[in-house]
């Protein structure tokens, strides 16, 4: 593990899906604490759920929506 993010938050946005739990297990692996972004709070809950302490906040919010 490297140390190149500690310290740093990390807002990861398609958190639920695709390359965002990769993206999100990157982060903290390389010592960020993470803030999750999804339109779908169900998904966003599995995914912070396996990422354990390293997630600060897993939201739901739709980007498109202003």
């Amino acid at each position: 593990m490297s140390a190149r993010l500690t310290g740093r938050r990390v807002l990861i946005t398609g958190a639920a899906g695709g390359l965002g739990p990769g993206a999100a297990r990157a982060a903290i692996d390389e010592g960020a604490t993470v803030v999750l972004v999804d339109v779908s709070q169900e998904r966003l809950d599995a995914v912070a759920a396996g990422r354990g302490a390293g997630v600060d906040e897993a939201r739901a919010v739709d980007l498109l929506d202003p």
